[in-house]
């Protein structure tokens, strides 16, 4: 998806997904990325020495009363 949000978790450091729904950011193997995007659940992950983090996103659902 892209025009997602990224940002390492307590810091300014971040990015946002291309077209093609791709990014890119030196981490540490503790960091926690925080993924956003308007209308979907942010979602955290622990990066853990991986070298490619994947999610999907699931739309936030909130009611009108």
């Amino acid at each position: 998806m892209p025009g997602v949000n990224i940002v390492v978790k307590g810091t300014t450091t971040g990015t946002l997904t291309d077209a093609e729904g791709n990014y890119s950011l030196t981490l540490e193997k503790d960091d926690v990325l925080v993924f956003s995007f308007i209308g979907y659940a942010s979602q955290e992950v622990t990066v853990g020495g991986r070298n490619i983090v994947d999610i999907d996103l699931a739309p936030e659902v909130t009611g009108l009363e």
